[in-house]
Parts: structure tokens; C-alpha cells; sequence
């Protein structure tokens, strides 16, 4: 058992040592609050905003120069006149501006409704939850000096290769039919030199990531909200777990009501939308709501794609799958931020199937959960690549993360399914 804010949760030790992690760096952080000098850079909001899309830009070092361009262009394509993008364009206390700001500047002269905040942060305070922090409550204030009392911050990032272009609409839809306080929707990867499509290796772990979640964390907390009794035990291990955000949090909206009211990003160096959602969660289930959180799907329109450039270094230089590529402190090898690697090797119409089956055992390792739930899940997301019940043997080892916990390890005897299947992916995208 965990002690949080005086009460006790039934979560797995590798959650709880996460959680304590977060308490210790949050006890020498320092809260982020909107900064008058931050607030007189954008106008006020106009009457009509229902949603802001909030975007952290690293201004310094080149890291979003190759990435902006497409986001921004995915940007002008969205549908709706009823809001507004919030770029802040953020570096280190003293080191030099890129050519971040001319790319968005120029964007903006054919986006009336794209601002744009420009800041230099102390060294001290440099985390992405900061930065967030900083930037969520300048539109948060705008939003209460307005008398906007029903805006919706959507939050993505800046290296975006695709947006659905109904995403904001999309997301207001979802808030608006679920009665939820925060959406959480689909991501996917692509990129715009080497497509996901032609790397069977990609498609596959693409797969995975998304459909793990959905068979297992997210669809227990949408049966929870849709009134089905669940154990204290699973909800808070689904919730709390480290699998709970896998790379969906790129594609998120809260109610700002509920961003006020939960306290915003924490100043994390990493985790920090992990951990707003685990708290909006939280918040609801005090309240007896269990459906503070809800799921965009694809058939909801509430999908991005973002740039696959991390995982593609992750594949050529260890061999992990996507889902990977977060491991605790996010994957830190070679070229994170630099030229692609030559992925020669990787582009068939002919995939590997021993490496593909490699590739899933790889991508399920990254999934510890009670038995219950992995013994459901596994099986659904194996039907759904074309791996039939009869094509493979599935065994549930301890988690060397917590022994109460389960990864599963799958022996596949025919792999004609999976093959069959990754070769109409490459069809059909």
C-alpha cells in the first residue's frame, strides 16, 4: 500500500516508487504560475474560444526546426473557428535562439488565430512540467479575464506529422457526449522521409502501443465509467501503472475548470502528463466520478500522428520496439535529436517473421499487469495483428518490476496471420 494526500492505494511497488520519486522532486520545485510579462505577449482571448491547442516549442539547439514546419501546417488545416494556438517558444536561461521563431513568425501571417509567447527560463527551473506549467496558466488567466468559463486546453507537441483535421472539434464532441473532464485520444507515428509503412517492424509495435491500452488499462476505466464494478485494486494499478500514459499523452484535452482545480502541470522533468492525469483521475474518483477520464478512438476522429524520428533510432540501435523507447527515463542513445539513421535494413515488402515475433514479446515486456487483465488483453490484441488462439502458446511471467505483477512472453508456431496482416498495413496506409 501507498499513502497519497492521506490515503492509502493498493498499487504495485514499481508504481509507488515512481509515485515517491514525483513527491521528492515536486518537494524542491517551484510551482509554475502565469507571468504578467508571459500574458501582455498574446491578446486577450475573444469571446467565442472554446478550446486553445498549447504547444511547447524548444527555441534553442535546432530541436524543433525540422518538426514545427509540419506541425504548423497540420495546424491551418484544422476545421472550426472557435480556437486558438498557443506556441511558447522556451530555452535555457542563456543560450542563444534558433530559428524557431522566424518558422512560427511566418506561419502566423497566414494564422490570425496563432500566438505565439517567447521566453528564457532559469536553469534551475528547466522541466518540461515547468514550461507547461508556464504555459497552460497564461491561457488559463486569458481564459478567466475573458469570462470563458468552458475552455478546453488541448495539448500536443511540436513534432506533429499529422493531425486529424476535425482533432479540436473532435475532442469537444467527446468532452461534451461523455461529461468527462479530460480526453485522451490516439497517437500514432509516421515520418515524413522514412513512412511507418514501409518498416514492417514499425507497424507492428505501432500496433501494439495502441491497442495494449485498449484492451487493458483504457478499457477499464471507460467500463468503470460506464458503471461496471471494478476492484479498488485494479482501477488504481491500471491508473497508476507506468503503461497507464504509454505515448497517448501527446494528444490530450482537459476542461480548464478541472486544470484549475487539480492544481496544473507539476514541475517534472519528466512524467509531468502522466502524472496531471493520474491526479484528474484521482480528483474524479473522490467524487465518485468515474468518468473523469475519457477515450477518443479512431472513430471518433481524436487521432495525431507524431514524428517516429526516436523510435526509428531505438530500432537501429538496440532493436526495441516503440513502445520502448519511454522506458523510465526515455531512451538516450545515439541520434535522439540528430540525422535519421540508415534504416535500409528495416524497409521491406518481405518482413522477418522470427524478428517481428521478437518485436512483440519486446513490446508486451513493457506491459506489467495483474494476471486478470493481461490474460484478457494479450489475446485480444494477438487476434486483432492476425494471430489466431491456435497460432501460439502464451505463458505470464513474474514482472522483474513487481512480483505481483505479470508480463507476457508468447511462442508463436505459425506466423503466416501476422505476416499476412503486416503485409495489407503496407497496402492499406
Amino acid at each position: 500500500p501507498f499513502i497519497r494526500r492521506g490515503r492509502t492505494m493498493n498499487i504495485s511497488s514499481d508504481a509507488a516508487r515512481r509515485l515517491a520519486r514525483i513527491q521528492q522532486e515536486l518537494a524542491r520545485a517551484e510551482t509554475p504560475s502565469f507571468l504578467p510579462e508571459l500574458l501582455e505577449q498574446i491578446p486577450p482571448m475573444r469571446h467565442g474560444t472554446r478550446a486553445v491547442i498549447c504547444i511547447p516549442v524548444a527555441a534553442f539547439g535546432e530541436q524543433e526546426t525540422e518538426t514545427l514546419p509540419h506541425t504548423l501546417e497540420q495546424l491551418e488545416m484544422q476545421h472550426g473557428n472557435n480556437f486558438e494556438i498557443v506556441l511558447f517558444l522556451n530555452r535555457p536561461e542563456g543560450r542563444h535562439a534558433d530559428r524557431t521563431l522566424q518558422i512560427a513568425k511566418y506561419a502566423q501571417e497566414r494564422m490570425a488565430h496563432l500566438h505565439i509567447l517567447v521566453s528564457e527560463i532559469p536553469r534551475d527551473k528547466v522541466t518540461i512540467g515547468y514550461i507547461r506549467g508556464l504555459l497552460h496558466a497564461v491561457v488559463s488567466e486569458r481564459a478567466r479575464r475573458a469570462g470563458i468559463n468552458d475552455l478546453v486546453h488541448v495539448v500536443t507537441d511540436a513534432d506533429m506529422v499529422w493531425l486529424h483535421p476535425h482533432l479540436v472539434q473532435a475532442h469537444l464532441q467527446r468532452l461534451q457526449k461523455t461529461g468527462a473532464d479530460a480526453c485522451i485520444g490516439q497517437l500514432g507515428w509516421d515520418h515524413p522521409i522514412i513512412p511507418t509503412r514501409e518498416v514492417p517492424a514499425l507497424i507492428v509495435g505501432d500496433a501494439i502501443m495502441r491497442l495494449m491500452p485498449k484492451y487493458a488499462n483504457k478499457r477499464i476505466i471507460a467500463e468503470a465509467a460506464g458503471g461496471r464494478c471494478m476492484s479498488t485494486h485494479i482501477l488504481e494499478e491500471v491508473v497508476f501503472a507506468r503503461n497507464f500514459g504509454r505515448g497517448v499523452l501527446a494528444n490530450v484535452s482537459i476542461r480548464d475548470s478541472a486544470y484549475r482545480r487539480v492544481g496544473g502541470y507539476h514541475p517534472l522533468a519528466h512524467g509531468e502528463d502522466y502524472d496531471i492525469m493520474q491526479r484528474l483521475w484521482e480528483d474524479g474518483r473522490r467524487a465518485e466520478n468515474y468518468g473523469a477520464l475519457c477515450f477518443g478512438w479512431r472513430e471518433h476522429d481524436v487521432t495525431v500522428t507524431s514524428s517516429s524520428r526516436r523510435a526509428l533510432w531505438a530500432l537501429y540501435a538496440e532493436g526495441l520496439p516503440i513502445v520502448r523507447q519511454w522506458d523510465y527515463m526515455g531512451y538516450s542513445g545515439p541520434g535522439t535529436h540528430g540525422a535519421l539513421p540508415d534504416m535500409g535494413a528495416y524497409r521491406t515488402t518481405e518482413p522477418n517473421a522470427a524478428f517481428l515475433v521478437h518485436l512483440v514479446n519486446e513490446s508486451l515486456v513493457a506491459f506489467p499487469l495483474p494476471p486478470s487483465l493481461l490474460s484478457q488483453a494479450v489475446p485480444a490484441v494477438l487476434r486483432d495483428i492476425g494471430i489466431g488462439a491456435r497460432d501460439y502458446t502464451l505463458r505470464m511471467v513474474p514482472s522483474d518490476e513487481d512480483p505481483t505483477l505479470r508480463v507476457a512472453e508468447i511462442t508463436i508456431g505459425n506466423p503466416d496471420g501476422l505476416l499476412l496482416w503486416v503485409r495489407r498495413q503496407q497496402e492499406t496506409d
